[in-house]
């Protein structure tokens, strides 16, 4: 996730810099509870600002989250529920992609920092969203706002085994696919901790809109000594989860929809 470097600059010169508002899809992590957390194994934080009037930069966190499920009467150990895969996509629409994250061969303890200095200040908002023949609204937590010239500072860390990140530029999308190389392996590690991808994007005339679609892919349940398990013990383990009342949201994926909005 993006930590802020607080601005040593008076705020209220902010604006004196470019200004965007962008609403999004609540599926995001700082939106979300510690219970809503725990239930999906895949989760998404990003962050924007403008590389000039036309041009959005995106930034993403993919934050992968296994859930340990504690077994044992006599000694107590921690199986999981992981995956070892991901595809993640980006759409502009009635836009161009220009520029992102290319593909790479991700190691064993792959890390990456990245340090960039805001061009413009940005409010991210929730939606809120009425319910259908009803007058009740639900609201969200308030939006996120980051303001120009402070430091957005990416850290990421990623423990797995060696896997492809491999990327697809369709022109208005692009897509990445996180991989296991092909080949018979004796350990297959689900994913943890977080991969950090950019992509550019571009729009002539229409204002900036978009989706972000993420798909866990060979979602599995792991013993403790993180090696998939076979059918039945898989089919054991669904049932340990339903007696513990414990359910798993987005196993087929999610998209965030954002879209600027009058500031």
């Amino acid at each position: 996730m993006a930590h802020i470097k607080e601005p040593s600059y008076d705020e209220a010169s902010d604006d004196q810099h470019p200004h965007i508002c962008l609403r999004v899809s609540d599926t995001i992590l700082p939106w979300l509870t510690k219970e809503e957390r725990s239930r999906n194994i895949v989760l998404l934080d990003f962050n924007a600002d403008l590389e000039d009037d036309t041009t959005l930069r995106l930034d993403l966190n993919i934050a992968f989250n296994p859930q340990p499920i504690r077994r044992g009467l006599v000694t107590r150990a921690d199986w999981y529920v992981g995956c070892t895969g991901v595809e993640v996509s980006v759409e502009a629409d009635s836009g161009m992609v220009t520029h992102h994250t290319q593909a790479m061969t991700l190691q064993v303890d792959y890390s990456n920092t990245v340090k960039k200095q805001r061009k413009a200040s940005l409010d991210l908002t929730p939606c809120i969203q009425a319910k259908n023949g009803h007058n009740d609204v639900k609201v969200k937590p308030g939006s996120i706002k980051h303001n120009a010239l402070t430091d957005n500072v990416f850290s990421v860390k990623f423990k797995s085994e060696e896997r492809f990140l491999q990327s697809i530029h369709l022109g208005n999308s692009v897509k990445w696919i996180l991989s296991l190389p092909r080949g018979e392996k004796a350990i297959r590690d689900f994913l943890a901790g977080n991969l950090y991808l950019f992509c550019n994007c571009i729009w002539a005339q229409s204002s900036k809109s978009g989706e972000i679609v993420l798909r866990p892919s060979d979602i599995q349940f792991f013993d403790p000594e993180r090696k998939p398990v076979g059918r039945a013990k898989s089919l054991l383990m669904f049932f340990v989860l339903w007696k513990n009342g414990t359910k798993l949201d987005n196993r087929d994926g999610f998209s965030t929809k954002f879209e600027e909005v009058p500031s």
